[in-house]
C-alpha cells in the first residue's frame, strides 16, 4: 500500500511542476477551451438572473 501511495504522489508532484511552468501556460492559453472570457455573454447573463431568482423552495 505504501509502494502506490509514493507513486502516486510522485506522479502528482510531476504533473504540478509540469504545468507549473510558463512556456505550458503560455501555450495553454492560445486554446480556446483555456482562454478567459473578459465579458459575459449576454445570453448566459440572462439565464443566471433567472436561475438566481428561481424559488429555492421549489424543485
Amino acid at each position: 500500500m505504501a509502494r502506490n501511495q509514493r507513486r502516486t504522489e510522485a506522479l502528482a508532484w510531476l504533473l504540478r511542476r509540469q504545468f507549473s511552468t510558463e512556456a505550458l501556460r503560455r501555450h495553454l492559453r492560445e486554446w480556446p477551451f483555456f482562454r478567459v472570457e473578459r465579458q459575459m455573454p449576454e445570453r448566459l447573463r440572462v439565464l443566471l438572473d433567472r436561475l438566481g431568482r428561481k424559488d429555492p423552495r421549489r424543485r
